[in-house]
Formats: structure tokens, sequence, C-alpha cells
């Protein structure tokens, strides 16, 4: 079915009410005992005709409706070739063990998800305040792992694509047909066997009346022109009997011509059979035999298919029924008398060209090679744009000292003004460092209440219901988020 479909491909057919000319089916043939998938190009009465598309010719069988499986509705093009590694044992086996893993982790996401949920409906209602959007979750993030996970994609699907074969061959079949046309003319006298006094192709010959006919033979060559075409031909007369005897006249000597036509004409000498038959019937003395009397151009054509050398012989025949008295035509039945007047024949030279192999992407079908550098300048461009969104995001994860404390703290973070006061109570804890009260806040769930000061420092508050906890102090240099490993635990 090249070029609709090739090897390896998958297509799927279903059954169908109707099946109209043009439609590509699966059906049974009980002579090659295989299902056979080729279109319909007409039908006979119930049966349909059926022919491959690269066919010249129509099947020999002709399936009826109960024959036919369906009809295609889906096509995937070399999708057997892709699966056909899971009919092995190993293969087989991976591709469980692949449906596996991906149940496992997805039936763990899930479980985990759950138990995230589960926790945080466990925490106390001032929990549960909307949270400050992290600088991890930039939208470059999101661009850069995007365009660098599509990069990888598409440059392992160009090495895959560099890896398979970029030409196909495909057995192309040049034919050319070989025809002619028999014909024969004559005069005799008007009377009632000739009545305008010409004999004319399919007339019987009066041995009586004629002495000798004209016979022509046209000669010409169809289909797939041939290079460099020459040939021979010659025309002889067979008269032979069913007892053995047969003799030979020839009708045109042996020559040579160019090109791809020829005209073949001689002079049947009937007269001069006639005598040779009334000769061997008085030396025999045997007059019971039956004879037939053949017409045979030969014609050897030479020349060359796209490069190919050809030789074909063309000898059609063309027979009478020899009587006493005429000479009539073996055929009598109009159609295959057309063909015997007008005979042909076939032949081709099969070639095998090397084509560039396509691939069927969404409607796009370029070549292999086409392709697989197209995904790959695809993929170093999408390469290039993840690393300017990495850089992007790298950007924004820079923040100052007291921004990156802000973001830490989260929802507990609370500007306040005059707290520092009460430092001057009794039983406040001093803290010594950032950490430490983040760490306090955090366990308790405590609001953690920051004043920055006169001086530059900054102060934080938390308290308890059996203490309060301070601390008083400057952040240190800013360091890029990035860096800090801990940093996507901590940070909402």
């Amino acid at each position: 079915m090249l070029p609709t479909y090739h090897a390896g491909d998958v297509v799927v057919v279903r059954k169908s009410q109707t099946y109209r000319v043009g439609d590509v089916v699966a059906y049974w043939d009980p002579v090659l005992n295989r299902i056979i998938l080729h279109r319909i190009v007409g039908t006979d009465g119930p049966r349909y005709l059926m022919k491959g598309d690269h066919n010249a010719w129509v099947d020999p069988y002709l399936p009826s409706r109960e024959d036919i499986y369906g009809k295609a509705v889906l096509h995937l093009p070399g999708a057997a070739r892709h699966l056909a590694w899971v009919q092995k044992p190993a293969g087989y086996l991976a591709f469980l063990a692949v449906v596996a893993f991906v149940w496992i982790f997805l039936e763990l996401r899930r479980l985990g998800l759950q138990e995230r949920r589960r926790r945080r409906l466990q925490r106390p209602r001032e929990a549960l305040k909307e949270r400050e959007v992290s600088p991890l979750a930039s939208p470059f993030r999101s661009a850069f792992y995007t365009a660098l996970l599509l990069g990888v994609f598409l440059l392992g699907l160009s090495f895959y694509w560099a890896r398979t074969p970029q030409t196909e061959a495909i057995i192309q079949v040049l034919t050319f047909t070989q025809r002619g046309t028999f014909s024969y003319e004559g005069s005799a006298p008007e009377g009632a066997a000739y009545p305008d006094g010409k004999v004319k192709t399919g007339d019987p010959l009066f041995l009586g009346i004629l002495s000798s006919v004209l016979v022509t033979f046209s000669y010409e060559v169809g289909g797939y022109p041939l290079e460099k075409a020459q040939g021979e031909g010659q025309m002889v007369a067979i008269l032979r009997g069913q007892s053995g005897w047969s003799r030979a006249y020839p009708l045109m000597e042996p020559f040579t011509f160019e090109g791809t036509s020829a005209r073949l004409e001689g002079i049947l000498p009937l007269g001069e059979m006639k005598k040779d038959l009334e000769a061997l019937q008085a030396e025999t003395g045997y007059r019971l035999d039956r004879y037939t009397l053949t017409i045979q151009p030969k014609i050897l054509q030479k020349g060359s298919l796209a490069g190919t050398p050809v030789e074909s012989l063309f000898a059609p025949e063309l027979s009478f029924d020899w009587e006493a008295l005429l000479a009539k035509l073996s055929i009598t039945d109009p159609q295959k008398l057309a063909a015997a007047l007008g005979p042909e024949k076939t032949g081709n030279v099969s070639l095998t060209t090397h084509v560039p192999r396509h691939l069927r992407v969404l409607g796009w079908e370029p070549a292999v090679g086409v392709a697989w550098r197209t995904a790959l300048i695809a993929a170093m461009l999408l390469f290039l744009a993840s690393g300017f969104f990495y850089w992007q995001w790298r950007k924004d994860l820079v923040l100052d000292p007291l921004s990156l404390w802000r973001k830490r703290a989260g929802h507990l973070w609370v500007e306040s003004q005059g707290l520092h006061l009460l430092s001057d109570q009794e039983g406040v804890v001093w803290l010594g460092d950032f950490e430490s009260i983040l760490r306090v806040a955090r366990d308790y769930e405590r609001f953690l209440f920051h004043e920055e000061l006169e001086d530059g420092q900054h102060f934080f508050l938390v308290r308890d219901v059996d203490a309060t906890y301070a601390f008083r102090g400057r952040p240190q240099s800013g360091k890029p988020l990035y860096q800090l490993k801990s940093i996507t635990k901590e940070v909402p």
C-alpha cells in the first residue's frame, strides 16, 4: 500500500455498514490464506474490486461484505516497530516494571498530599493566615524548568531520529506495453462472395476466388518510454495439419528498425498453399487431415528503461481454419476476435530507488533529516531560553538581609512600635541571635514582633504565656537566597 502505508505502521479498522469506492479495507483472502489491506476501486455485483495503491493490477480475489473486517479509521506510522519490543519477555517485564513504578509514584504522591492536608487542618487558627509567596516560586523558575525539560526532550528526540534510517527503499515498477494490429485486404471479382469486390479484415478467404491477400501488422510500444529503442522483425505464415505436417511461407524477410514502432507487410500466397496441399494429398492419398493457417509476426524489441537494459520478444498469432474451399478466422466471438486482431504484451522492470524517509508529526510530514535537525535547533534555542530564565531567577533570589529575615519569618512577622520599652521588665529572656528567636516563635506559634531602632539595630520580641523572649542586633551581610541550602525548608 505504498505510499499510503509503510512497513511497520499500525492501521486500525472498524466494521462499517457501507463500503464505498476509495475506502481502504482489511479483508480475508482465502487464496493467500491471510488478511489483505487494499483499497476498493470498484464493484462487481455484491463483490468488491480491490487494488493496492502501488500495484498496477486488481486483486484476483473479489471479497464480499462478509470477507471484510472493516475499513481503516486510524493510522499510527511506525508504531509496530516501537511496540515490537513489548512482545519479547524482557521488554514485556520492563513495560510492567515501568507501569508499576508510575503507579507507585502516583500513589505515594497522593498519600503525601493527604498527609500534608491533614497536618494543615490540625494547625492553630492563627497559623492559617495567608502566607507570603516564596521567592523560590518565581515565574522564572517555572519557565526555567519548563524550557529545560522541553530542551532535553527535543534533544533526545533529535538523537533518536538521527540514528534512524534517513532513506527508505521503494520498488518502482516501470511498465511498457507491446501492442499490434492485424489486418488483411485484397481485391476479388464482384459477386455474391464479395459484393464490392474488396476483401476486408474478418472476411472468409474463398480459395477458389482469391490467390493472395495483403497481410499487415502495425506494431508500437506504449507505456513508460524506452530509451535507445531498436528492434528486429519478420513475419511468416505457417500451414500445418493435425497429422504433424507443416510448411512455413515467409511473408517478410528479417529487417531492423529504430524506435518503438514498425509496420510489417507481406503477401499471403493462398494459391501456392492450395497447390501444395493438393500435391501432398495426391502424393500421400490422405485427404482426411484438417489444417490450420497461422500468421505470426516476430518482433524483438530492445532498449532500456531508466538505464536498465530491456529485450522482449513479441510473437502473436492470428489463426485461420483451412477447409477445402475457404480459410476462415478460428475465433468467432466478437470480444475474443478483437483481442486476437489487437494483441498486447506487457513487460515491466522493477527498480529499487532510495528516497528520503518522511515522518508524520501532527499533520507535518518532514523528511527525517529535516526533522532531527529542526528538533536539535529547537532544543538549542530552549537551552538558551532556560539560561536566560535561570539568570532572571538568580536576580530575584538575591535579597537584602532584612528582607531575608522577613521572608523566613513569613506570616509570624509583625511590625510594631515601642515594644523595645518592655525589654526593661523583669523576666525577659534575651537570646543571642535571630535564629534562636525565630525558632521560639515557630515552636510556640507566636507572633514575631519587629521594631527598627534609631541606632540602626533591630529589636525582636516574642511573648508567650509564661515568658517573654527578646533579641537585639543587626543582620549580617546579605547572601543570594539560592546559596542558603536550608532556606528551601524554612521559607514558606
